[in-house]
């Protein structure tokens, strides 16, 4: 279960890469590919705010569902 009561889970519709900020510039060399799931927490400016692996971290909104 989610620890945020207001997490959505979402499910990556294309390969991913991980951000530590809302910019494609502030990459963090993982990716993440498509057909897994994470809890979103957030948005913002085109990007969505995850939790993954107990990190907070952003990706950009198109990846996911």
């Amino acid at each position: 279960p989610s620890a945020d009561p207001g997490a959505i889970l979402v499910t990556f519709m294309a390969d991913a890469e991980l951000l530590w900020a809302p910019d494609d510039s502030a990459g963090t060399g993982q990716r993440v590919q498509a057909g897994q799931t994470a809890w979103m927490v957030g948005e913002q400016d085109g990007y969505a705010t995850i939790v993954w692996s107990c990190e907070t971290l952003w990706i950009t909104l198109g990846a996911i569902e």
